[in-house]
C-alpha cells in the first residue's frame, strides 16, 4: 500500500493502479491490481474457501451497515469506521457454530455482551472522554431505557482533547436485527426481521470544554412499543459531539472527530 503526498493527486484507476480516499482522512491510498481473475475466484474449485470467506465478509458488511444505521444520530462523527465496524461484525459471525462456513450469521441477539462498551469511533472512544462508569438500564419488556451520567468535572473524569471548544452528549435507544444468509435472496444476507421502531434520542445543550457538568439522567422510550422478536436487540448508546462556536448562539458541529487547532 502506498500513499500520495505533494501536489499530484487523483482518485480512480490509472493502468494497474487504483487510487482512493480514506473516509475521514485527506490522504490518497494507492493499490496495484493482482491475483486471480474475478471469474476464476467465482467458479474455480481451488477458490472455494475464498468464496466462503467473501460471502461472510459480505454478511459482515450488511450487519455493519445495520449497526451504523442503528446509531444514525452520531453517524457524522464516527470517523473512519466502516472497515473497523465490519471487522467487528465479521468477528461476531465467527461465533456462529451452527451454520456452515460460508453461511454464518451475525446474531446480535446471541452476542449482546460483546456490544457492551463497543466504540463506533476507534480513534476517539467515549471512554477516553468520560472517564467514569455510566449507570445504564435497558428494559426490553417496556421498550425503555435510562442512562445516568455522573457529574463531570473538567480535568478529573472529563477529559476533552486539546483543540475542542464545545461539546454535547447524544443518548440513543435503538433496535437492531440479526443478519442471516438467505440463499434465494439478493443480496444473500438480510436482516431476519424488519426494524419498525424509529431511533429514540436526546441531545443535550452545548457545554464549554472546560465547564463542569452536573449529574444528568436520560430516559428514553421507543414509540408505540409492542415488543420485539427474539432475533432483535435493543441497544443503548451515548456519543460525544464536538462543536465550533461561530457566534454566541450558533455552534457548528465538527464532523468525524476532527479537532480545530
Amino acid at each position: 500500500m502506498a500513499r500520495l503526498k505533494g501536489n499530484f493527486d487523483f482518485t480512480g484507476k490509472l493502468g494497474n493502479i487504483s487510487a482512493y480516499k480514506i473516509k475521514g482522512k485527506g490522504e490518497t491510498v494507492l493499490r496495484t491490481k493482482g491475483g486471480a481473475s474475478k471469474n476464476k475466484i467465482k467458479h474455480h474449485p481451488a477458490f472455494i474457501n475464498t468464496r466462503r470467506n467473501n460471502a461472510e465478509f459480505g454478511g459482515a458488511a450488511v450487519a455493519g451497515k445495520a449497526l451504523r444505521i442503528a446509531f444514525n444520530p452520531v453517524n457524522h462523527i464516527t470517523g473512519t469506521s466502516v472497515g473497523y465496524i465490519n471487522k467487528f461484525t465479521r468477528a461476531l459471525a465467527n461465533m456462529d457454530t451452527v451454520s456452515e462456513w460460508g453461511s454464518r450469521a451475525v446474531r446480535f441477539s446471541q452476542t449482546r455482551q460483546f456490544l457492551e462498551g463497543f466504540n463506533l469511533n476507534k480513534e476517539l472512544a467515549v471512554s477516553s472522554i468520560i472517564r467514569q462508569p455510566l449507570d445504564c438500564k435497558v428494559l426490553r419488556s417496556s421498550g425503555s431505557a435510562s442512562l445516568l451520567v455522573p457529574a463531570l468535572v473538567h480535568g478529573i473524569n472529563l477529559k476533552i482533547p486539546p483543540g475542542y471548544h464545545m461539546f454535547r452528549l447524544v443518548v440513543m435507544l435503538t433496535v437492531i436485527s440479526d443478519v442471516e444468509r438467505i440463499a434465494s435472496a439478493d443480496p444473500k444476507y438480510l436482516a431476519v426481521a424488519a426494524v419498525n421502531y424509529p431511533i429514540a434520542f436526546i441531545s443535550t445543550q452545548w457545554f464549554s470544554a472546560v465547564e463542569n457538568i452536573p449529574e444528568q439522567l436520560f430516559n428514553l422510550q421507543l414509540v408505540n412499543y409492542t415488543g420485539l422478536p427474539v432475533c432483535q436487540s435493543m441497544l443503548l448508546g451515548i456519543g460525544v459531539e464536538f462543536g465550533l462556536p461561530l457566534s454566541t448562539k450558533l455552534i457548528e458541529t465538527i464532523p468525524r472527530g476532527k479537532a480545530q487547532r
